[in-house]
């Protein structure tokens, strides 16, 4: 690659993070502290870019500088949450609220989510199942020093800032335009984990345990009533103004798919799962690309989820509750006594 060539590169590549509606030239002029006039010069290619312009501009839009020498369909650049959050799950969290933020606040943001997991940030409606969720992660995922020895409570110490924050992650969570490919298996990590919990007696209370399965339950119902709106809302509320659209797929064949595709005015970018919850994030243009191919497929072999194909959903939320009635027995057989639930 030659200079006129890597710098119209380096112009495209800075394109691609601005809203449309902005002015490149006025940007530049801004960023780099010179006038329109030579801010116009370099996008035309009549002035390079010195060095020392090239580090600012990459600096702070995170550009690399490899991917612009070197664009292979081959190779792409991203981002590790895992790296980010090192130390704690409350690291992860605040990661999780600016992405959520920034998706919510971008206007015409649009995202889609194919997964044989459960979203997290359904969980984040109640709060035993947040609770139990960031129990697991600090011991199990970060391997937390401080939480070795500890096992789980509904008082668990300092909960009141976890708990707000989860509240204002679900609330933002609710704005954001959204579709979704499930499959039937999209609980069964939950219930293998609480399993897991139960069964290695990593709890200090038999109610604590029956409290936070029975909100899973209470999960299940409120996913249908979600499905049947067309809108994320959290229970107890009905799907207010800011609710935005919500459309729920079930795929039957879908095996380990877990990924978030999110387009907004600027850009678009690619989340995929790994080491859950953390995440790989890239806008690499062929990967993007690769991921709408995938989305569109399982799209095509996936049926609705909502008020008008009633049969379907009856179908896919029956299986939901076969398999919690399944794990209950399990988790009661472990503590020793069954209940039953009532309804």
């Amino acid at each position: 690659m030659n200079a006129p060539k890597f710098q119209a590169a380096l112009i495209e590549a800075i394109k691609k993070r601005l809203p449309s509606d902005l002015k490149l030239a006025g940007i530049l002029s801004s960023d780099l502290h010179i006038t329109q006039s030579s801010a116009y010069k370099r996008i035309r290619g009549d002035i390079p870019f010195s060095l020392h312009e090239v580090i600012e501009l990459c600096y702070k839009y995170k550009l690399s500088l490899d991917a612009i020498l070197s664009p292979f369909p081959n190779k792409f650049e991203s981002s590790f949450s895992g790296i980010q959050a090192r130390s704690s799950a409350r690291e992860y969290l605040d990661l999780l609220e600016s992405e959520v933020t920034t998706a919510a606040r971008t206007k015409g943001t649009k995202a889609w989510y194919v997964t044989n997991g459960l979203p997290d940030l359904y969980l984040f409606y109640f709060e035993g199942l947040t609770l139990f969720q960031y129990y697991t992660w600090e011991k199990m995922v970060w391997g937390n020093a401080d939480w070795e020895d500890k096992k789980f409570s509904l008082d668990m110490p300092d909960k009141t800032a976890l708990l707000q924050q989860a509240k204002r992650i679900a609330h933002t969570f609710n704005q954001v335009d959204l579709q979704e490919i499930w499959n039937e298996n999209i609980l069964d990590s939950f219930f293998r984990q609480f399993l897991y919990v139960v069964e290695s007696r990593l709890f200090e209370s038999n109610t604590d345990m029956r409290m936070v399965f029975e909100q899973m339950w209470a999960l299940i119902d409120h996913l249908q009533s979600i499905c049947v709106a067309g809108k994320r809302f959290v229970p107890g509320e009905s799907a207010g103004k800011r609710a935005a659209p919500s459309r729920h797929y079930y795929n039957e064949t879908m095996q380990n798919s877990i990924f978030i595709l999110k387009k907004g005015q600027a850009r678009e970018e690619l989340y995929i799962v790994f080491d859950r919850p953390n995440y790989i994030k890239s806008d690499d243009p062929h990967l993007i690309a690769h991921s709408r191919s995938v989305l569109e497929k399982l799209r095509r072999r996936s049926l609705p989820l909502n008020g008008e194909n009633e049969k379907t959903l009856n179908v896919f939320f029956g299986k939901l509750q076969y398999r919690w009635h399944y794990y209950q027995r399990v988790m009661e057989n472990t503590l020793g006594r069954t209940t039953q639930h009532p309804f």
